[in-house]
């Protein structure tokens, strides 16, 4: 004889909702509160929330069916319950969805408000800065899509065809740009402002008002670099690292450059020109002088910097450079254990490595970012905050920056910060759509500005960011002590 408990869980089961978070795979037990994944921070759409809602009173409902007089077990026959349970969950699809939707669409916990800037520029003249204005560079024309903090109340927004320094006054000042212009790299080192640029053109050097002091090309000594031009890494006042790549002779190189009061110097670090064979054994693996093409520097927290200071480079695939300044050694990384000491992500840009409390924090490109402790002795990493599904794969998206005691993030699909000092971790904006220039393909970047403390920049805008003391609980979430561990 069927009891009308069995028949009920069998009904109820359709209702059920997958246990699992179909974004990232995170476990659920019962639909948060907040209606978004507690990992991930995506939004559970209108028909899950009714299918939660729907499943104790179609239960009830089925029960109260099979538990009457013989009418019941009549209308048993016509599977009353099952009809219910659909009219049930119709009805709740109606009373939910309109809710859902205003919150999907609604405001995150933060303000993005855009900076007006006057730009001053022999290009464009004297008019307000737009996304809308082009630079020519030998490779087309593209509009400012990097933002740079350069200390000392300076920051810099550049593209390949032109640099502007912005100013505590709200202005754009363009000081590179000649239509044959092809940048690659923009650092300060709290004395100066370095730029370096592709075909031939070499390192620019300027002073904090913009005025060009000294280039570094052939004629000093500096390698050639192709298309993608050296990148910067600031050592110390007046002096940098760079890191080139001369595709004709398939040869990598990295040197420190020097400004002084009389002269500029290049001094070779490192060549790379051996050629990679099919088969990749550990002999060659670990072998520095492999031919790889510079993307960033990463410097990670020493203990004592005076004795030792490390500085990481990137080789794609392979284990990355480690080049010791302070003694003149180069090496690589010892270890490609995917279980937690291996070097972390190699196509993050310089904005998605923060080093802050001891550690290397680093950003995955989707949903979450990781830190990263460093064992002089061993000479390798440890993974301490450790997040599954937060990176994807060949994508140089995902950006940190500090601001205080909060670590800001900005991934593909959500924004998020954690405290430092307490480990509160919050979700800021768990869908993107709400963000301006969604669609666009173009990834955020947050930084600290010391005219305009956090800004966020996409698209060509800049934006100053404003944070809520407290975070709205229907947009952002303390995640719980279990979440985090």
């Amino acid at each position: 004889m069927t009891d009308g408990i069995t028949d009920t869980t069998s009904d109820c089961a359709l209702l059920d909702v997958a246990p699992r978070c179909g974004e990232c795979g995170y476990e659920l037990t019962q639909l948060p509160a907040t209606r978004q994944c507690p990992e991930c921070g995506v939004g559970y759409g209108a028909d899950n929330i009714a299918l939660f809602w729907a499943k104790p009173v179609s239960l009830i409902c089925r029960k109260v069916f099979m538990r009457s007089s013989s009418i019941g077990s009549m209308l048993h026959s016509f599977r009353p319950p099952r009809m219910l349970s659909a009219a049930v969950l119709v009805l709740s699809l109606l009373l939910r969805i309109a809710p859902v939707l205003a919150q999907q669409n609604s405001a995150p916990a933060i303000k993005l408000e855009p900076v007006e800037l006057v730009l001053h520029s022999a290009t464009f003249g004297t008019r307000m800065l737009s996304p809308d204005m082009k630079w020519t560079s030998p490779t087309g024309k593209g509009g400012m899509n990097h933002f740079v903090p350069l200390g000392d109340g300076i920051d810099a927004l550049w593209t390949p065809g032109g640099l502007l320094l912005l100013d505590a006054w709200g202005t754009a000042d363009e000081v590179l740009a000649d239509g044959k212009l092809q940048l690659a790299d923009v650092v300060g080192d709290g004395r100066y402002i370095w730029a370096s640029a592709s075909y031939g053109r070499g390192v620019f050097i300027l002073s904090p008002d913009g005025q060009t002091l000294a280039t570094i090309d052939a004629n000093n000594g500096l390698p050639a670099s192709d298309a993608g031009g050296p990148v910067l890494h600031p050592i110390a006042p007046g002096r940098v690292l760079a890191a080139g790549d001369d595709a004709k002779h398939h040869c990598a190189w990295i040197a420190t450059l020097t400004i002084s009061t009389d002269a500029v110097k290049v001094e070779m670090f490192h060549e790379a020109a051996k050629q990679w064979p099919q088969t990749v054994v550990p002999a060659v693996e670990f072998d520095p002088g492999m031919y790889f093409k510079p993307t960033a520097f990463f410097e990670i927290p020493s203990a004592n910097p005076q004795a030792r200071r490390l500085i990481f480079m990137p080789r794609g695939k392979h284990n990355p450079l480690v080049l010791d300044v302070t003694n003149h050694r180069m090496g690589v990384y010892p270890s490609r254990d995917p279980n937690g000491h291996s070097f972390s992500r190699s196509e993050a840009g310089r904005d998605g490595a923060v080093v802050a409390g001891g550690l290397l924090w680093v950003a995955g490109a989707g949903s979450n970012f990781q830190s990263y402790k460093f064992a002089d002795q061993a000479g390798m990493f440890s993974v301490e905050r450790r997040r599954e599904n937060w990176d994807i794969g060949n994508q140089r998206a995902g950006s940190l920056a500090l601001d205080g005691q909060w670590l800001y993030y900005a991934g593909v699909s959500c924004w998020r910060r954690v405290n430092l000092s307490n480990g509160r971790e919050e979700l800021l904006i768990s869908d993107p759509r709400v963000l301006p220039n969604y669609g666009s393909g173009e990834n955020w970047t947050l930084a600290r500005s010391s005219r305009y403390g956090l800004v966020a920049f996409n698209g060509g805008t800049l934006y100053r960011v404003h944070v809520p003391a407290e975070a709205s609980p229907t947009t952002a979430q303390a995640v719980s002590a279990a979440d985090r561990n």
